[in-house]
């Protein structure tokens, strides 16, 4: 039930696959897709949804031209600065667009779910950078303003999706980084690329090792024996000392480590393969 949606925006412009493209990713299990098209005429989006399996259309949410919402019985209209109010008379799902938490407490009690960005510094547009540090994202989540209604979108990546997780999300947009794995007609990769964040997401949210919980001293690393190069490459990564420990073995096959620094009140990962 606390599982992490994973959730498609497309990119803002119409290409010969995309239905093909698109299919294949339901097919795989996506779960929802935002269709944003802006500024394009409504025959297209009416053309790309003809393609789509009738099926699928139940998992589209649309960000511009509304009346596609019940002509193609879609999940949702999707709230900008485009399109800032519902069509009048609309009932069904609404989401929206906010860029401060303060949009986002205001939205989250007139929306099925609020999409705020950019979380991370986008990939899609250059430029585009985060105003929300790893420390301001944490005490949005401690006091409850991110929830399983916020859905994280902004430069979101396989390689940082499970700190979005961490956040206590309900979903992370995807753009850039499925997009960027598309290739003229060949799109194996970005199928492969898919399976790779669903399977991210399918993992539980892990406690995160951050650079600036190192430098608080909050934690140490260590190498075993048999895993120094691995124990390196973490530490490189983090910017931290790899930790200074002896390993002495005996005859029965038994050993004993022996820390070479205090360890007091510090958390300890060990390194082992």
């Amino acid at each position: 039930a606390n599982r992490m949606k994973l959730i498609l925006m497309t990119v803002p412009y119409f290409f010969i696959e995309e239905h093909q493209i698109l299919t294949a990713l339901f097919d795989e299990g996506l779960e929802v897709l935002h269709l944003r098209k802006p500024g394009t005429e409504p025959i297209y989006s009416e053309r790309l949804l003809t393609l789509i399996p009738e099926c699928y259309r139940k998992r589209i949410v649309v960000h511009d031209h509304f009346y596609l919402k019940n002509e193609y019985k879609l999940m949702g209209i999707h709230l900008n600065q485009r399109n800032p109010e519902p069509p009048a008379g609309y009932k069904g799902h609404i989401s929206c667009s906010c860029h401060t938490i303060e949009e986002v407490k205001a939205q989250k009690t007139v929306c099925n779910y609020v999409l705020l960005s950019p979380i991370f510094n986008s990939i899609s547009k250059q430029g585009y950078e985060s105003p929300f540090t790893d420390k301001v994202l944490k005490q949005y989540a401690a006091q409850g303003w991110i929830d399983r209604k916020v859905m994280a979108l902004g430069g979101i990546t396989l390689d940082n999706i499970a700190r979005v997780q961490s956040y206590g999300f309900g979903g992370a947009i995807v753009l850039g980084d499925i997009w960027n794995h598309s290739h003229d007609n060949d799109y194996k990769d970005l199928i492969t690329h898919f399976r790779k964040l669903q399977k991210a997401v399918d993992n539980k949210p892990t406690h995160l090792i951050t650079t600036s919980a190192m430098n608080d001293n909050s934690f140490m690393v260590f190498s075993g024996t048999k895993s120094r190069y691995l124990a390196e490459k973490i530490c490189a990564s983090l910017g931290c000392p790899l930790g200074n420990l002896v390993i002495t073995h005996f005859a029965d096959g038994e050993f004993a480590v022996s820390y070479e620094e205090s360890i007091r009140g510090r958390d300890v990962f060990l390194a082992q393969s």
